[in-house]
């Protein structure tokens, strides 16, 4: 739930995990190693829903970017 927009915004169980992630260390490469090693995808798909549900974050406003972070 967006507090200031009072829209609500639901995650599938892989979104989650990366809410999860970010909450935990909120570095990209970090969330994106994470990721790689719990679940059987290919890097290039991998690294494009990423940095697309991140986009989408941002976008919302439920994230904020960090200069020093970025896809690694």
């Amino acid at each position: 739930m967006h507090v200031e927009t009072e829209h609500c915004f639901g995650l599938d169980a892989v979104g989650s995990r990366i809410w999860q992630l970010i909450a935990e260390d909120g570095a990209v490469q970090s969330v994106h190693e994470a990721l790689a090693a719990q679940y059987e995808v290919d890097e290039p798909r991998l690294r494009r829903d990423l940095e697309q549900l991140l986009g989408q974050l941002l976008e919302a406003g439920l994230l904020t970017a960090d200069a020093g972070a970025g896809p690694g």
